[in-house]
């Protein structure tokens, strides 16, 4: 037998050798052979009997079969030692039934255990698991241990303690682990290290103090000590009697954040003061689980301030006449409470609740526990009459002193000795000066969206007053963006809601831009406890419901003939100025181009005041004929609001030729009074006709039950304004509400689109949106379709 031999004789038969045989091991083709070494075990048994069982018949025996078979995943066997430098060395090793082999590069080469069992009579082998070896070591670098030189690895710093303390203990349930040291001194303490803020005001009220410590059980620590180690990135502190302490890395980031946030003031070691108007911090601190240790009176001040419900009842001023209703008596509660504590707010209740007396209970309660003091009221001109009347009927032994008018410059020298002046927005910039020289203990701005614009002169003469109080009250405090809510408390705290980059950066670009979240919610918990809103639909229970619709007309033929050529004419018109211009420079004649539209959707004779159209009737218009007649029909009265005075004129002429009664006003009314007085005191006067800017404001017409908006306006808030002439307290029937828009028209896609953008920051605080400042391209093009 030779495997280079290529015959073999076997007695009388020669036979061919199979070439297959010249593959055989060495030790496999001498003539004799022994049984192979214990070294070369494993190696046989999983190398070379599947090759053997290729090339011939090989006899296995059954006990050697069941040991090739079986698969035996390794024990992890990790011993750990401390290292001169105070880290922990860990040396990585497997055991295989109960052998033990160490980690190692080199495994590859040794790839086979040899398993001695000497009281069974039993040897055999187990191939090493390389993958589930080298995935043991990847944990424990993944854990931050590092190589050494050795297959060793070492941890150290807080790596180490953090191994000991959150890892290890895992590990001990699937790995075996053997301490070749005390590694106690890794342990963490069991009692946490806790932060503490103690808070109290400052020496006035305007400001409060935060003075910040730590404890471990009832040790107190060094809060300098602590902040040095996070400053230095540390997460652990040592002491020698209490052990490893877990730094709150997260706790003291954001209250190094929230401090920077509100542009505390370190006055002493740990010890920072704070604008009250920035007490929200108190609530970040909460939510960061701080210990808080609250003097009684800041207590107190917090319960209210971040609870409306906690609001303790005031008793009502002496001097107030008439009753004020639960929720007018809660919010003068909370102006109150403002008041007290040198903080200013926005009153921002719906329309129609009642913003005035509440103000004025403010103003009469201060007057009865401070004294006299001038107080300022500045409102638009429309509103000044309303002021008085209302001073009037609920404060009457306030004396008040109404500073507008040609000759009103004797009237100044009268400020002291009076206890609310009043005046208009378009008279402050004017007399700012004049008022510039006066103390007064609050100014009130009603209607304060008239500051909605930063940089107008009427904001800015605003924000020079001098006054220990402000108070803004609006129904619509945000119109169309974020930087209106600025302006606005720019006014009433400098300060409060920093300079208008950084309140852009931080707010306004990250909500209106990227529609944060977080971001919103976080303005809104800053704003919310100096905003107080209120919604008819929510508080006034025995206010009548309003119901609106929409009066959908058709144009007569000739006028839709008229409408079509017109905009034929526009489309070319402004698709070639955008062309040549770009958008954002066509856009006042955009609008001029929808105005003409819209004219005609309302009465041909608007957009062709010559007549050579000889176009003469409306369908909108006779719509209108019809529903007012039913309407006075019925007993009835009606306010009807237009944009356009052309339109208001045109309807006159109707009731004129018909003899229906009516009251008239526009901004070119000189006695309002009057003819409000008139509407509201005369029910045989079943109409008034409005024009939307002249009257959308500052006029109670509860007289009236329904409302007709002859035209849409681009922003939903102004119409709602106007509605609220008639829908508010005192109003005891239910409104009713009607749109009139012309179908397939400007007027149609118009109302659709301002269903499309109403929300801007409805989150913030409920506003309706203005859409023809935000309008697109698109949209122009969808505006303009031809249906």
């Amino acid at each position: 037998f030779n495997k280079s031999a290529k015959w073999a004789r076997y007695k009388d038969l020669i036979v061919p050798l199979d070439t297959a045989l010249s593959t055989l091991p060495n030790y496999l083709t001498k003539s004799t052979f022994t049984d192979i070494r214990d070294a070369d075990g494993g190696k046989f048994v999983y190398e070379e009997i599947p090759k053997l069982k290729k090339l011939t018949n090989v006899e296995v025996y059954e006990r050697l079969e069941q040991l090739t078979l079986e698969q035996r995943p390794p024990v992890n066997v990790l011993t750990l030692e401390k290292t001169d430098k105070g880290g922990i060395k860990a040396t990585l090793g497997f055991e295989y039934d109960g052998v033990a082999v160490p980690y190692g590069k080199l495994a590859e080469k040794t790839p086979y255990v040899t398993i001695k069992k000497p009281d069974e009579d039993l040897i055999y082998w187990v191939k090493r698991n390389l993958k589930l070896e080298e995935a043991a070591y990847a944990e424990l670098v993944r854990a931050r241990f590092t190589p050494m030189q050795t297959n060793n690895l070492v941890i150290e710093g807080d790596n180490a303690i953090d191994f000991y303390n959150y890892m290890l203990p895992q590990a001990r349930e699937k790995w075996k682990i053997a301490e070749a040291d005390d590694l106690c001194e890794f342990k963490l303490t069991k009692s946490p290290l806790k932060i503490v803020a103690d808070i109290d005001f400052s020496q006035t009220s305007d400001s409060f103090e935060i003075k910040f410590y730590s404890t471990v059980g009832r040790a107190k620590i060094d809060y300098d000590a602590v902040q040095h180690f996070f400053q230095q990135g540390q997460k652990y502190v040592y002491l020698e009697d209490k052990g490893n302490i877990e730094i709150p890395y997260n706790k003291m980031l954001r209250i190094s954040s929230a401090l920077s946030n509100v542009d505390a003031l370190e006055v002493d070691k740990n010890r920072y003061m704070i604008k009250t108007f920035r007490s929200g911090i108190v609530g970040e601190l909460e939510e960061q689980e701080i210990t808080l240790k609250m003097s009684r009176k800041f207590k107190d001040f917090w319960a209210k301030i971040s609870s409306f419900n906690s609001m303790e009842d005031v008793p009502l001023p002496q001097g107030l006449r008439g009753e004020l209703r639960e929720y007018q008596a809660k919010g003068f509660n909370w102006l109150w409470f403002l008041y007290s504590y040198g903080l200013n707010g926005i009153l921002a209740d719906d329309m129609g609740l009642g913003k005035t007396v509440q103000a004025l209970s403010l103003l009469q309660k201060a007057r009865e526990k401070d004294g006299q003091e001038p107080n300022l009221v500045i409102c638009p001109t429309s509103v000044v009459f309303n002021w008085e009347s209302e001073i009037d009927k609920f404060t009457p032994n306030l004396m008040y002193l109404n500073i507008t008018g040609p000759d009103r410059k004797h009237l100044f020298n009268r400020i002291k000795d009076n206890d609310i002046v009043i005046t208009s927005y378009a008279l402050l910039r004017r007399d700012i000066d004049e008022y510039k020289k006066h103390k007064f203990r609050s100014v009130i701005l009603d209607e304060s969206q008239n500051i909605k614009n930063y940089e107008s002169l009427t904001s800015q003469s605003s924000k020079q007053l001098n006054a220990s109080h402000r108070l803004a009250m609006s129904g619509t405090p945000i119109e169309n963006r974020l930087s209106e809510l600025w302006s606005v408390f720019d006014f009433l705290m400098p300060g409060f809601m920093y300079d208008l980059s950084e309140f852009n950066y931080r707010y306004a670009s990250q909500i209106q831009d990227k529609g944060d979240k977080t971001v919103e919610t976080r303005l809104k918990k800053q704003v919310y406890p100096f905003i107080l809103r209120r919604m008819k639909r929510d508080i006034a229970k025995d206010l009548p419901p309003k119901i609106e619709s929409v009066a959908y007309c058709q144009m007569t033929p000739e006028q839709r003939d008229l409408y079509l050529d017109v905009l034929d004419s526009t489309r070319q018109e402004i698709f070639g100025k955008i062309s040549e211009e770009g958008f954002e420079k066509s856009k006042m004649s955009v609008f001029a181009a929808l105005l003409r539209l819209r004219q005609i959707c309302n009465h041909p004779r608007l957009f062709d005041k010559e007549g050579q159209y000889n176009v003469n009737e409306s369908g909108k218009f006779e719509h209108l004929k019809e529903m007012l007649e039913e309407i006075i029909s019925e007993g009835h009265r009606v306010l009807l609001f237009s944009q356009f005075v052309q339109m208001l004129d045109i309807v006159k002429e109707w009731f004129d030729k018909d003899g229906i009664k009516y009251c008239y006003l526009t901004g070119a009314t000189k006695d309002r009074r009057e003819v409000v007085d008139r509407f509201n005191n005369d029910s045989s006067v079943p109409v008034f006709l409005v024009s939307l800017k002249a009257g959308g404001t500052g006029l109670n017409l509860t007289g009236a039950d329904y409302v007709i908006h002859y035209d849409p306006w681009w922003n939903p808030a102004v119409e709602d304004q106007a509605t609220d002439r008639a829908h508010r307290i005192g109003q005891t029937r239910n409104v009713f509400v009607y749109r009139f828009i012309t179908k397939s028209s400007v007027e149609e896609k118009i109302m659709k689109l301002k269903e499309r953008k109403r929300n801007l920051v409805d989150s913030v605080i409920s506003v309706e949106r203005n859409i023809g400042k935000t309008l697109t391209y698109e949209d122009i093009k969808d505006i303009l379709s031809v249906d």
